[in-house]
């Protein structure tokens, strides 16, 4: 794979949810995967409505989400949650990510 220049940082809300994920094997893959962005930072795909601005990648079987953003201006790949994908289910990742914004604990603009 061709390196782009971007480098890769977890904020420490996305170290705490890639913690609380007990499985290691899934740990591993999703810190895979995660990496593979620096060479490939558009893999994942745009999110849309309030949580326009961001991106998610699909990780481990399709089970778990990544939520980053793309900072071009420092070649930066953001990685600021991690966690499962349950539509339609409190613990969803995508519903987490909402929450946290309306009640402005998870920042777009880092």
């Amino acid at each position: 794979m061709r390196k782009t220049g971007y480098r890769l940082f977890w904020t420490s809300e996305a170290r705490d949810c890639l913690h609380k994920i007990r499985k290691g094997t899934i740990q591993k893959q999703i810190v895979s995967d995660a990496e593979k962005l620096e060479s490939e930072p558009n893999r994942g795909h745009d999110l849309v409505d309030e949580l326009e601005g961001l991106r998610s990648l699909h990780t481990a079987q399709d089970k778990f989400s990544l939520i980053y953003k793309i900072d071009q201006e420092s070649l930066r790949i953001i990685v600021l949650l991690v966690g499962p994908r349950r539509a339609g289910r409190s613990e969803d990742i995508y519903e987490v990510a909402r929450k946290l914004l309306a009640a402005k604990l998870l920042k777009k603009d880092i």
